[in-house]
């Protein structure tokens, strides 16, 4: 959810699954995501937390997980990925500088999160 100065994305993994462990060893981690039609193409890093514990899962549950966790026992294993984006690089026209695709959009996160525009080197 990006908004109100805050930029954090959820993913639902298994609570067991290798993403999962990957993110209990390492914490950090990078998403990426395009839409062809515009194409627009963005990625992002930054550090993860895994969120498996039951109170906190049911609370952040949506009933569209329920196509990917369909019986009780599936959601049982449920977590979530909350990711506190510290870097984008974006790729969209109007927004990334001409020749389009040579050279990223840049925004960095500061300690104090705040967001700035990195200079193209």
């Amino acid at each position: 959810m990006f908004g109100g100065g805050r930029a954090t994305q959820k993913q639902v993994p298994r609570s067991r699954s290798r993403k999962s462990l990957e993110v209990r060893r390492a914490h950090k981690v990078g998403l990426v995501f395009q839409n062809d039609s515009d194409e627009a193409f963005a990625s992002f890093s930054g550090t993860a937390t895994l969120i498996d514990e039951s109170a906190r899962v049911t609370q952040l549950w949506k009933a569209a997980y329920d196509a990917y966790f369909p019986t009780d026992v599936e959601r049982a294993a449920a977590a979530f990925i909350e990711v506190r984006v510290e870097g984008m690089r974006l790729w969209i026209r109007g927004v990334t500088p001409e020749p389009f695709g040579l050279q990223p959009t840049v925004l960095e996160r500061t300690t104090k999160g705040q967001w700035y525009l990195k200079p193209i080197s």
